[in-house]
């Protein structure tokens, strides 16, 4: 069996399914992690080329559109506690256990804008 590439993600310490999917043309790869993040890689080249915090909690799905520059990302993972303090609130924020739907530039290549390229994108619209 030849071993094609290896693409890091936070999940060491899970046996939560986090998922991934490739962008349609095929050139990416979107994957979460348990750091909350959503990392971007290039299939060619098996390196990493973009991320962004997407929750607080572990991304466990990611999902590209099939046609637009959009994406979803899922988050959440079982929480076990017992409250010491009937007053304790144990309410969660709204970037945890939550559904977020993404907008991203491409550049004419095909790749990922960085971030100072999508800020100046928002800023001139």
């Amino acid at each position: 069996m030849h071993h094609v590439t290896r693409l890091y993600r936070s999940s060491e310490s899970t046996n939560q399914r986090i998922l991934f999917d490739i962008d349609p043309s095929g050139q990416h790869l979107g994957t979460g992690g348990q750091d909350g993040l959503v990392h971007i890689y290039d299939l060619q080249t098996g390196q990493w080329v973009s991320g962004f915090q997407a929750a607080l909690d572990t991304v466990n799905g990611f999902s590209f559109h099939p046609f637009l520059p959009h994406a979803v990302s899922s988050s959440g993972h079982r929480r076990f506690v017992i409250p010491d303090d009937d007053n304790e609130d144990l309410s969660l924020s709204g970037h945890e256990n939550c559904v977020s739907m993404w907008s991203f530039g491409l550049k004419e290549d095909g790749n990922f804008m960085d971030q100072t390229e999508s800020e100046n994108l928002d800023s001139n619209s």
